[in-house]
């Protein structure tokens, strides 16, 4: 009786949380609420996405510099 209800209780805490987030991404429940995750609700503008892709383009030039300022050394040992 004891192992029976030890099992039920392993099986409902593993279910538990992919139904609680299941409920949440369909609205009908908390979902991740429950462990204090917030939603994010931005209000993006086509400018701040602009922004961001420039931000991102600029940075994605830097790293790709410096890749190429460092010396090829694989397969060289």
């Amino acid at each position: 009786m004891l192992s029976g209800l030890l099992v039920g209780v392993v099986v409902f805490g593993v279910l538990a949380c992919p139904l609680m987030m299941w409920l949440g991404r369909r609205g009908i429940g908390p979902g991740c609420a429950i462990m204090g995750c917030k939603p994010r609700h931005s209000e993006e503008t086509l400018e701040s996405l602009r922004a961001r892709q420039t931000e991102l383009s600029r940075r994605l030039a830097a790293l790709e510099a410096d890749e190429a300022e460092q010396p090829a050394t694989l397969g060289r040992v």
